[in-house]
C-alpha cells in the first residue's frame, strides 16, 4: 500500500473522518501535508499558535508537559492510526496546550484546522457523527480520570494490563509492552520503582512471568482478582 492509499485508510478509521462523504475526505487529504518528526525531535510547544492536527501515520509521539526546570510529566502516548491536537480546533484560544515529541521516527499526517472545518459547516450528517464519537470517548475519559483518582496503584496497573491482554486460553494469556516502564509509569501516575515493585509482586504471586517487554498472564482469574 502506498502512503496516500494508507492515509485514507487510517483517516476513514479515525473517528474524526469516519462520518465524512468520500469526496469531503478525499478534499482534505488533498490538503493535508505530510511532516517527518525524529526519534526526541520537538514537533510543537506549548503556547505556540495551533493552525493544525495531526494523525500519526507510523512511529508514537508523546504528549507532555515540561516544567521551567526541564522536569517532564507525560500526558499521552499517541501511536498510529491515532489523532492529536483535534479538540483545539473547537476552542476560542488556538494554542497548543502541551508539548509534542517523536518518541520514535515517525511520520504524520497534518491537517488544517479550517479546512477541517468548513467540510462539518456544510455537512450536518458529519457533525452528528462526530458527536457521537465525541461523547463516547469524553466517556471513556471520565473513566479514566476515575482510574487515576479514585483506584490504588495495583489496580490502575492491572486495568492496563487487562487492556492490553491478548488470551492464549481461557485461563492464561499474552500482554506485549510496547511502551517503556518508565512511560507506562508516568502513564499510570506512579513512580518507576514502584511499577517494577507492583510486577515483582504479581510475578510473586503466580499472576505473571516476565520475559523482557512480554509477560506470560499464568491466570487471568487471578490477575484481574486484584483490579
Amino acid at each position: 500500500m502506498d502512503t496516500k492509499s494508507h492515509e485514507a485508510a487510517l483517516l476513514r478509521r479515525n473517528y474524526l473522518f469516519a462520518g465524512l462523504p468520500q469526496q469531503e475526505l478525499d478534499g482534505i487529504i488533498d490538503s493535508a501535508s505530510l511532516v517527518t518528526v525524529r526519534a526526541g525531535e520537538m514537533l510543537f510547544n506549548r503556547g505556540e499558535p495551533a493552525r493544525h492536527f495531526f494523525l500519526v501515520l507510523e512511529g508514537r509521539i508523546e504528549l507532555s508537559l515540561v516544567s521551567s526546570l526541564g522536569d517532564k510529566k507525560i500526558i499521552d502516548v499517541i501511536s498510529s492510526g491515532n489523532t492529536f491536537a483535534e479538540a483545539i480546533m473547537f476552542q476560542h484560544q488556538s494554542l497548543f496546550p502541551v508539548c509534542a515529541f517523536g518518541m520514535e521516527n515517525s511520520l504524520l499526517v497534518k491537517i488544517e484546522n479550517q479546512k477541517y472545518l468548513a467540510v462539518l459547516t456544510d455537512n450536518a450528517g458529519a457533525c452528528l457523527a462526530l458527536l457521537g464519537d465525541v461523547c463516547r470517548r469524553l466517556h471513556w475519559q471520565l473513566q479514566e480520570i476515575e482510574n487515576l483518582s479514585i483506584t490504588n496503584a495495583t489496580h490502575r496497573l492491572v486495568r492496563f494490563l487487562v487492556d492490553r491482554l491478548e488470551l492464549t486460553n481461557p485461563d492464561k494469556g499474552l500482554i506485549e509492552l510496547d511502551l517503556s516502564r518508565q512511560v507506562i509509569a508516568a502513564r499510570l501516575s506512579i513512580k518507576p520503582e514502584t511499577l517494577s515493585r507492583l510486577l515483582r509482586r504479581l510475578v510473586d504471586e503466580g499472576v505473571l512471568q516476565v520475559d523482557g517487554r512480554q509477560l506470560n498472564v499464568m491466570s487471568v482469574d487471578k490477575l484481574k482478582q486484584f483490579e
